[in-house]
């Protein structure tokens, strides 16, 4: 899991490492956060609903071997605006590299009336018939 935690560090710098620990017959992934050299450990139920989408979405994104396709239903639900840059970046950089598919694109006139400063048109990967 190092590129995507590499990728979750753009839109969360807190998030500086990540440990799978088990606990009775469950892993339980814990994500490392640190702010001014206090490190602090939370298990993924305390993360928001929105890192834990952006994590998933980067796991199945830079998954090894590379899958030769990656559907997503409605990438951006629950993303912060301020990270939907980020993630269609790594969605349109993942589709250069092999096949990708994000259903439901996000235009630029849904987010330009509750987003304007995203600027730039989004870009969608597959457009549906």
């Amino acid at each position: 899991m190092g590129e995507e935690l590499s990728q979750l560090g753009r839109p969360l710098p807190d998030v500086v490492d990540y440990q799978v620990s088990q606990v009775g017959s469950y892993l339980v992934t814990s994500l490392t956060h640190e702010v001014s050299e206090d490190r602090a450990l939370f298990d993924l139920a305390k993360e928001s609903d929105g890192t834990l989408r952006m994590l998933g979405i980067l796991s199945a994104l830079y998954q090894d071997p590379p899958l030769n396709l990656v559907a997503l239903e409605e990438p951006e639900m629950t993303i912060h605006p301020g990270a939907l840059r980020l993630l269609w970046e790594q969605i349109e950089f993942i589709g250069s590299t092999g096949a990708s598919l994000a259903s439901h694109p996000v235009t630029r006139a849904a987010l330009s009336q509750a987003h304007p400063r995203l600027g730039s048109p989004l870009p969608a990967i597959c457009r549906w018939r």
